[in-house]
């Protein structure tokens, strides 16, 4: 877990901001157990240890009684726990946004006890799919007495898979833990996780919002936190879409340089996360600041096209270099290769000819990290279904019944068009599927 912290107020007696980042810890995070203070920290900070939160840094403190409230913090990629990955935002003043994806029972265990440990009194899910991580994470709130609300378009009304079958069935006993407060609708209803909110709807002091990290969670944090723009929703689901429609034309120019700037987030490295989700937490802050008019902000943003210029060019390299290993299914190496802009590269291998399926072989990304911590030579293999093939094509179908989707098992994958996995699974069942596919072609 990444805690990452913005213009924090005071919400509970223990902790909940990073105020200073010591020189110490400019390249590596505090250890376990550490209890040491600074001299020259500000009066009120230092590295302390909570119940919930085991190492960390520079939270504000209640000493002797008398509430020390903190209005301005400094950004600082934090500590890794579990091994799963949690970004910390503020974009208002009031409610905290963790997001996070629930890959395992790990990562449900962190989000309760960070919930709790913030003295959170309503808990509010957006943009996360239905598991039974989610419901166990949701179970063990409300057993603690916490106010839970769920929204969210991941439902399959009609199931195609066994995937499909346990998404469902997730889905049902939320509804049956939470009631009314429960809404779970699907993509074709509600293509934005958005548009199932009202502006500043979850707005205000006690309130914690869990959203998946990307930018559809996002974009659904700001709006239920009360920061909007025109074309809000729009932009939502086009973002939630192939990467391929992202584009101008598509999105409004702020959305536009929200995807540009996401080209320029450093890939995800299982050995140091922080320097991906450190950038990548900026970029969201950056992006809802500028949403409500800051023009620094805004400027941030923009200086980032330089950058999504190199990555275009890059990826219109590495495009020219794509193969057909399967009729139908057009595939791309970046093992290696500098930053590249993927929605470009999607893009361009849709284009080919009777593509119906594209794969990028490459040595990022949650499930490659895994496999090189593993000791592995760190391999994931991406696949998504152009939008005009995604009602025929189910890669989920490919997969065994009753996976589990996380990096651990070698797959991820939550809807029928993308898909995750490692090289193993890739030898061993993707292509092998692909092939009996392509005999129908």
């Amino acid at each position: 877990m990444w805690r990452i912290g913005g213009n924090l107020s005071m919400m509970t007696d223990c902790c909940v901001a990073f105020t200073y980042l010591h020189p110490r810890f400019l390249h590596e995070p505090p250890q376990r157990g550490e209890r040491d203070e600074f001299p020259d920290c500000p009066e009120g900070v230092g590295i302390i240890s909570t119940k919930f939160f085991l190492p960390v840094l520079c939270f504000s403190e209640q000493r002797s009684g008398a509430r020390k409230a903190i209005n301005r913090v400094s950004l600082w990629q934090g500590e890794e726990i579990m091994g799963n990955t949690m970004i910390t935002l503020k974009i208002n003043n009031t409610t905290t946004i963790l997001m996070v994806k629930f890959f395992g029972e790990d990562a449900a265990t962190e989000c309760v006890q960070s919930v709790l440990g913030m003295g959170a009194r309503r808990v509010v899910f957006l943009d996360t799919p239905a598991t039974t991580h989610l419901v166990s994470a949701i179970s063990a709130l409300t057993t603690d007495g916490v106010e839970v609300v769920v929204r969210d378009h991941h439902d399959v009304p009609a199931p195609r898979s066994q995937r499909d079958e346990e998404i469902r069935a997730a889905a049902q006993a939320v509804r049956e833990l939470l009631g009314e407060r429960a809404t779970i609708s699907h993509r074709a209803t509600h293509p934005a996780c958005s548009t199932l909110l009202q502006v500043g709807e979850f707005a205000g002091e006690g309130t914690v919002i869990v959203a998946d990290p990307d930018a559809d969670g996002l974009t659904a944090a700001m709006k239920a936190v009360g920061v909007t723009y025109e074309g809000l929703d729009e932009d939502a689901a086009v973002l939630d879409g192939p990467r391929s429609e992202q584009v101008a034309g598509r999105l409004s120019p702020l959305a536009l340089l929200l995807v540009k700037g996401l080209a320029t987030v450093p890939a995800y490295d299982q050995a140091r996360p922080q320097v991906s989700e450190g950038a990548k937490a900026t970029l969201f802050e950056q992006f809802a600041k500028a949403a409500s008019g800051d023009e620094a902000a805004l400027k941030g943003l923009t200086d980032k096209v330089t950058a999504y210029e190199a990555g275009v060019a890059e990826a219109e390299r590495l495009a020219a270099t794509a193969t057909e290993p399967l009729p139908g299914v057009v595939m791309v190496d970046v093992v290696g290769s500098p930053a590249y802009d993927l929605t470009t590269l999607a893009a361009r291998l849709e284009a080919r000819p009777g593509c119906r399926v594209t794969v990028v072989r490459k040595d990022t990304g949650p499930i490659a990290g895994f496999e090189k911590k593993a000791g592995r030579p760190g391999i994931q293999y991406s696949l998504a279904v152009p939008k005009a093939r995604q009602e025929e094509v189910n890669l989920q179908s490919l997969l065994p019944q009753g996976f589990t989707s996380s990096p651990a098992s070698g797959i991820i994958s939550n809807t029928s068009f993308l898909l995750h996995v490692s090289e193993t699974v890739w030898a061993e069942k993707i292509f092998w599927g692909l092939s009996v596919w392509c005999l129908n072609w």
